[in-house]
C-alpha cells in the first residue's frame, strides 16, 4: 500500500552530487561573497559620510545593504558545505548559518518592498502626508518590521516541528534540513508569506505610481 508523502506532489527527489557542478557553484558563490562584501560596505560608507545621501529612502537602502552584507559574510560557510561532504563543522553552526541566511535574504526582499512603497508615496502623496508616514519613530518601526517578520517566519515553524534548519543532504548547503518530512512545506510557507506582499508592493509602484506620475 502506498503511503502518503509529506512533500508537495511536484517535488522530485534530487541530490546535488556532481562534484564538478558543486565546484562551479562554490566558485560563483565565493565571487558573489567577495563582490557583495565590498559593494555593500561601500554603500554603507557612502551614505554615512555623504550628507546628500542621508534621506528617508536611503535609510531602507542602508538596511538592505546591512542584510546583504551579513548574507555575503555567511556565504563562505556555504562554500565549505558545497566542497566538503559531509558538513565538517558543528551542526549548531550549520543551523545558525542556515537561519541567518534565510532571515537576511527575506529581510532584503521585505526591504526592497519598503523601498518600492516609499517611492510610491513620494510619487502620489503630498509632502506633508509623506512626512507623516515617514516620521523618525515610524521609520524605526518599518526597519524593525523588516527584520521581525522574516525572523518569525524562519524560527517559529521549527519550534513546532514544522520543518527544521541544518545541513541539506539534497542541496549540500546549510539551509532547510531536507531530511525533515515537512521541509518543502516549510520552505513554501516562508517563501509565499514574504514574496506575496513584496510582489504587491512592486505591482503598486510599477502599475499605479509610475503611470500616475506620467499622467500628471
Amino acid at each position: 500500500m502506498a503511503t502518503a508523502s509529506s512533500h508537495p506532489p511536484s517535488v522530485v527527489d534530487y541530490q546535488f552530487d556532481d562534484p564538478v557542478q558543486r565546484i562551479i557553484v562554490a566558485v560563483i558563490t565565493s565571487l558573489a561573497s567577495c563582490i557583495g562584501l565590498i559593494g555593500n560596505v561601500l554603500v554603507i560608507i557612502a551614505i554615512i559620510f555623504s550628507k546628500r545621501l542621508q534621506n528617508k529612502t536611503n535609510v531602507f537602502v542602508t538596511n538592505l545593504a546591512i542584510a546583504d552584507l551579513v548574507t555575503c559574510s555567511l556565504l563562505p560557510f556555504q562554500v565549505v558545505a558545497l566542497l566538503v561532504d559531509p558538513w565538517p563543522l558543528s551542526d549548531v553552526l550549520c543551523t545558525a548559518v542556515g537561519m541567518l541566511t534565510w532571515i537576511c535574504l527575506w529581510t532584503s526582499n521585505v526591504t526592497l518592498a519598503l523601498v518600492a512603497y516609499n517611492r510610491y508615496n513620494i510619487v502620489l502623496k503630498k509632502r506633508d502626508e509623506y512626512e507623516e508616514i515617514y516620521k523618525k519613530w515610524k521609520m524605526v518601526l518599518w526597519i524593525v518590521f523588516s527584520w521581525i517578520l522574516p525572523t518569525s517566519l524562519v524560527t517559529i515553524p521549527p519550534a513546532f516541528d514544522f520543518g527544521a534548519m541544518g545541513y541539506s543532504t539534497r542541496y549540500r548547503v546549510c539551509t532547510a534540513d531536507t531530511s525533515h518530512p515537512k521541509s518543502d512545506w516549510y520552505a513554501l510557507l516562508t517563501s509565499v508569506t514574504v514574496q506575496v506582499p513584496v510582489f504587491n508592493r512592486y505591482h503598486r509602484f510599477i502599475y499605479v505610481a509610475i503611470p500616475a506620475r506620467e499622467n500628471s
